[in-house]
């Protein structure tokens, strides 16, 4: 996995960004990545994940 931070840009024009979570926004030992959480929270486009995991297995990591 790459341990380097995301640039601070703005995503201009970006409204929504949908991402799978295993193999994606999860580390190995199924836990969110601090990166990820730096880059998903607090900017002007909604996050919502998309996976083929149940619901109750997916509200553990929203």
């Amino acid at each position: 996995m790459n341990t380097d931070k995301v640039p601070d840009t703005k995503l201009k024009g970006i409204k929504l960004i949908v991402a799978d979570l295993d193999g994606t926004l999860l580390k190995s030992d199924k836990s969110l990545d601090d990166n990820i959480k730096d880059v998903i929270s607090g900017q002007d486009y909604k996050f919502t994940i998309a996976s083929g995991r149940s619901m109750i297995l997916v509200k553990r990591h929203i």
